[in-house]
């Protein structure tokens, strides 16, 4: 199963991601945040190395999504 959550680098989005990861083996977690809180690019570094996928984007602009990893199969 794969999960895209935005804002993941926020407190509620870095939390359900580590959340999900825990309790789902074999998930496959991807996020969009726009890293204009404070203390964003500390969640997402520590995100990464749970091998979560986080993208910079913005949700009002659709060409960020193209960023964002295509499922397969």
């Amino acid at each position: 199963m794969r999960i895209l959550i935005t804002g993941i680098c926020g407190f509620a989005g870095s939390s359900i991601a580590e959340s999900l990861l825990e309790r789902q083996p074999g998930l496959s977690v991807a996020g969009i945040d726009n890293l204009a809180r404070p203390g964003s690019e500390g969640n997402r570094i520590r995100l990464r190395k749970l091998g979560i996928s986080v993208v910079h984007g913005d949700l009002r602009a659709a060409s960020d999504f193209e960023a964002l990893p295509h499922p397969t199969g």
